[in-house]
């Protein structure tokens, strides 16, 4: 306790708070008092607690918040909190269901940075105030969930409504989601923030060649890829990627298609169900972590079938501005060009 009295006297304009415990009323209440903050990062099962008290006093400074551990908020009590914070940029938010984010976002008219994870779960009317124009949006596949646990209809359409303001989004980002990326959604992203768009980071979300031309033509602001294929074929990334001018940074997680009967990694898990889940990815591919990363199955690292030299021409083509390349665990750059 005596701590947070030295804190009290202060001008803090950050703050973290990460406990497993509840601190207890007298810290709660210090720290309720509080004013000035700008930026809060706050992991405590005792949230809601925190939260309902504090919001008036972080009201007029704050703007960036990350809350974990909301699993167990009503949404409804969370509307009111974020209903006191206007000002808020920023916000990184884990436990909440999916169909409440909309609602939340509705009561930050200044939000412009969004990560969440995806909960898909209850049921919440959408709001009739709009939303903000989003610049950054991230979604997060939470370690507990599987494919089997959400509808990817559900997914892109969901996704999709966080960001109705054509022209605002500047990076859109997927963690964490082994599923196939449709290109309708694609096509929708690009069309509505193809002229925004410099930043497109689906991790090991599968796109397809044709897919992948998509934000390589009409985003012509795009510096940063990162997808997986199941391609490995130099000339069909480098017509895939030739339309993107401005692209800076590539890089690929590769999907390959192994004898399966030689492979007894799936631990029990049928073959055809998982390629169920995988929908679009076809039969016969399937993601193998070893061999992006190099973690465990290094003997498939050697699958990775791009020299330096087709890498050099790749980077190096007239007009390119590309200087980063990663295939899986594998990393080219250029440091310096000359002429």
């Amino acid at each position: 306790m005596p701590f947070l009295r030295v804190l009290m006297t202060l001008p803090l304009k950050e703050l973290t708070i990460q406990t497993l415990d509840d601190l207890g009323d007298r810290a709660w209440t210090l720290l309720n008092s509080m004013t000035g903050i700008r930026r809060l990062s706050a992991w405590s099962y005792k949230l809601l607690h925190m939260l309902q008290g504090w919001a008036a006093q972080l009201g007029p400074t704050l703007r960036h918040l990350q809350l974990g551990y909301c699993l167990h908020v009503p949404p409804i009590t969370l509307i009111s909190v974020f209903s006191q914070l206007p000002l808020l940029r920023s916000l990184r938010i884990w436990g909440v269901p999916s169909i409440a984010i909309p609602s939340i976002m509705a009561c930050l008219p200044n939000l412009i940075v969004l990560e969440m994870d995806y909960q898909e779960q209850g049921n919440f009317p959408f709001p009739s105030t709009p939303l903000p124009h989003l610049q950054q949006l991230t979604i997060v596949q939470p370690t507990s969930s599987s494919l089997c646990d959400f509808g990817t209809d559900e997914l892109w359409n969901w996704t999709s409504s966080l960001i109705p303001h054509e022209g605002s989004l500047q990076s859109f980002s997927l963690v964490s989601f082994e599923i196939v990326i449709p290109l309708s959604f694609i096509a929708c992203l690009v069309h509505g923030h193809g002229w925004s768009l410099t930043e497109f980071c689906v991790d090991s979300a599968y796109i397809t060649p044709k897919a992948l031309t998509y934000p390589c033509r009409n985003c012509l602001a795009l510096v940063l890829l990162k997808c997986s294929m199941e391609s490995s074929d130099v000339q069909t990334i480098t017509k895939a990627i030739e339309p993107a001018k401005n692209l800076h940074t590539l890089q690929f997680v590769l999907w390959r298609q192994v004898d399966l009967p030689a492979y007894d990694f799936f631990s029990g898990m049928m073959y055809d169900d998982y390629c169920s889940d995988l929908n679009e990815a076809g039969s016969g591919y399937f993601l193998l972590p070893g061999t992006m990363y190099g973690d465990d199955w290094s003997d498939l690292n050697e699958a990775v079938p791009f020299s330096a030299a087709e890498v050099k021409t790749l980077m190096l083509r007239p007009g390119s501005k590309l200087r980063t390349i990663t295939f899986g665990g594998i990393s080219y750059f250029v440091s310096r060009v000359f002429g």
